[in-house]
């Protein structure tokens, strides 16, 4: 299968968005911050601004609702940003040390 999604420069990511079992493709624009989702490898399901320039772009189950959610890491801080809404943060902490790369993960 081959998708076109997002613009040149955005971020790809991948999630089970809609809770159907299925990964879907989704793209982050760090130039406006914005996460964008689709639940058909095609059109954008749903779209948001989170976090600010500069910050990387995360995303998990957070809350184990099988739902994948948004995050993002903020590297001057070293502070994670999650969210279970895909609109809110719902925790912020602070992990790591200057220069730490994050990854996300099902530990």
């Amino acid at each position: 299968m081959t998708a076109k999604f997002g613009n040149p420069g955005w971020i790809p990511l991948v999630g089970d968005w809609n809770k159907d079992g299925k990964d879907s493709i989704g793209a982050y624009d760090p130039a406006t911050q914005t996460f964008y989702e689709s639940n058909d490898n095609s059109t954008v399901a749903g779209s948001v601004k989170f976090g600010n320039a500069g910050w990387t772009p995360l995303v998990g189950d957070w809350n184990n609702d099988g739902v994948t959610s948004i995050g993002a890491y903020d590297p001057n801080t070293q502070t994670f940003y999650l969210s279970n809404d895909n609109s809110t943060t719902a925790t912020s902490f602070v992990y790591g040390s200057p220069g730490d790369v994050p990854i996300a993960g099902r530990w």
